[in-house]
């Protein structure tokens, strides 16, 4: 009788100790949602020029997706290069040539922001034309900062995103670790930054932190949440547009206004603007300033991280896609040189993953171009006219 007891009553341990495991092992998560969808109908307005970012009203968006919809746009994203030269590709091209062009950006507009707006329109992409410029600057500070976060990554981005399943979690738990990074410096917290915070912090990691993650939540230390998001779904219908037929020499057109920039000049031997070089290049004392670059830990640096997954998603996605790379100014910065292994890392990047690109940088004054930059980094109209000639050639076949 003792030894029938003890089979049955060790059994019985045995099984209820499994039960428990299992109870705390399998995988719990703190973060529900639901889905509240609309479905609307809409119109482009815009079809070129440059919106500074997609903070306006909904149709700046509508517009936005218009212009990635449409496989005869071409729709540009960049930072403090995008001014209101005449130039530049989102004005000549419309203005001179017939063709929608969009851009998006202004400064401290970079690849984690790039990232979500593409991602925002990954039911649109396919065939879409699609331009990013990048600069050097980028990856010389810490990546995206908190207030260039908040005025990118707009809620109604996010919400298309969190409730898009074709998107891979990756891309989430990518834009959550951000979240959850910098949180401290989001006030008010949209429920969508916490819902892809939480979704991040919840991931699968190792069996230890899964356990302990687990035992929290069903012990109540967790507190679960349950989100709400909208989404609105869009049947967008573009509008097509022509302004202009233009015959003129796109290279005729880049050497009259290179010749123009560099007759302007007549205080300065930095080849940029007067104005610039006496607002921004002489001190207090007269003297003449300069910049030292220093090396980039590439393994390390957080905007090369967010650029190899902008990459990531381009090659995964049915996108006609391109990279303007720009330069800086080497009468200006001392060490360019120094940039050269994260430059080579990203046209390798580049080049692995097929993606075209136009390679503008240099690290020495003798394969600099007189004119190609208005200061020390960004593009002047004779920069913008070698950037339209690629253009040109890549998409229109010209």
């Amino acid at each position: 009788m003792a030894k029938f007891f003890k089979v049955h009553f060790l059994s019985l341990i045995i099984s209820l100790g499994v039960l428990l495991v299992a109870y705390f092992l399998l995988p719990s998560s703190a973060v529900k949602l639901v889905i509240n969808e609309e479905n609307k109908t809409a119109e482009q307005i815009t079809v070129s020029g440059v919106f500074p970012n997609l903070n306006g009203d909904e149709q700046n968006i509508i517009d936005y997706l218009a212009s990635i919809q449409n496989t005869n746009q071409l729709t540009l994203f960049g930072s403090s290069e995008f001014n209101y030269t005449p130039y530049a590709t989102y004005k000549f091209f419309p203005n001179k040539m017939g063709r929608q062009v969009l851009g998006i950006g202004h400064a401290h507009h970079q690849h984690l922001s790039i990232l979500i707006e593409l991602l925002a329109a990954t039911e649109y992409l396919d065939n879409s034309k699609v331009c990013i410029f990048l600069s050097p600057g980028w990856f010389q500070g810490g990546g995206t900062n908190s207030s260039a976060f908040v005025e990118f990554a707009k809620p109604e981005l996010l919400s298309k995103i969190i409730a898009n399943n074709e998107i891979d979690e990756a891309y989430k738990h990518y834009i959550g670790q951000y979240i959850a990074q910098n949180k401290q410096n989001f006030d008010p917290v949209p429920k969508e930054y916490s819902y892809l915070s939480e979704l991040y912090l919840s991931r699968p990691k190792s069996w230890w932190n899964n356990l302990k993650y687990n035992v929290d939540l069903k012990l109540k230390k967790i507190v679960g949440y349950t989100y709400y998001i909208n989404k609105v779904n869009y049947t967008i219908k573009p509008k097509n547009e022509l302004v202009s037929q233009w015959e003129g020499s796109l290279s005729d057109t880049a050497l009259k206004v290179q010749e123009t920039f560099l007759k302007a000049i007549t205080n300065n031997k930095l080849i940029v603007e007067d104005e610039y070089y006496t607002k921004y290049l002489i001190d207090e004392n007269g003297k003449e300033r300069s910049s030292t670059v220093e090396s980039i830990a590439i393994n390390a640096n957080e905007e090369y991280r967010d650029f190899k997954m902008v990459v990531k998603y381009l090659s995964e996605k049915n996108i006609n896609a391109s990279f303007i790379i720009q330069p800086l100014n080497p009468h200006y910065f001392v060490g360019l040189e120094r940039l050269n292994p994260i430059m080579d890392s990203i046209t390798s990047q580049l080049k692995e993953n097929k993606i075209p690109y136009y390679n503008m940088f240099v690290d020495s004054k003798e394969n600099y171009e007189p004119g190609v930059l208005r200061d020390v980094m960004h593009l002047g109209d004779y920069g913008w006219m070698k950037v339209n000639q690629y253009i040109d050639s890549l998409y229109y076949g010209s």
